[in-house]
């Protein structure tokens, strides 16, 4: 099979492929932190001033992170990549597209099993605003769709098994 002879190498190549495939993935944060700046954009600004006005600083703070660069880029986290797709998800729930949301949420799951920390929100969050219908703005809980509960359950079970899968079918 396969055989580790050296497991300190290091080549200057090899460093800067890694910086690279870090600094290209980082485009999926650039995408993130742009749709949620384009969803706090759609509020009445509070100033006249531009670099005042609450979705510019917050573009701000999120694209000039010099920690998540510093860390992302020496230590090759890809903390950058992940949080883009997790700021997609959340941008997708917010514009109501729950099963885009979803899919989102459960590739990053899946890159990265710390997130699971947020299932129990994104779970309820989902069954209140997705899986039961309201009227009137009220909660009905006798109006479950089940439809829609199986659809997201299907979204999850299909993203692990496509990453899994191989893996499954090798034992």
């Amino acid at each position: 099979m396969l055989e580790v002879t050296n497991l300190n190498y290091e080549s200057s190549q090899a460093v800067f492929f890694m910086r690279m495939s870090v600094v290209f993935s980082d485009v999926i944060y650039y995408i993130g932190v742009n749709r949620i700046f384009n969803l706090s954009k759609t509020h009445k600004a509070s100033t006249d001033d531009p670099w005042l006005r609450k979705e510019v600083v917050l573009a701000m703070l999120l694209l000039w992170n010099p920690g998540l660069l510093l860390v992302d880029h020496i230590h090759f986290q890809y903390n950058g990549f992940l949080s883009g797709i997790l700021f997609i998800s959340i941008a997708d729930m917010f514009q109501e597209k729950y099963v885009q949301g979803t899919f989102w949420f459960c590739i990053l799951i899946n890159f990265k099993h710390i997130y699971l920390y947020l299932a129990p929100a994104y779970f309820i969050f989902l069954l209140k605003n997705y899986c039961f219908k309201t009227t009137d703005g009220n909660l009905d809980f006798r109006r479950f769709s089940v439809k829609h509960f199986l659809t997201l359950a299907a979204i999850g079970i299909v993203t692990v098994l496509i990453s899994f899968g191989p893996f499954i079918y090798m034992v």
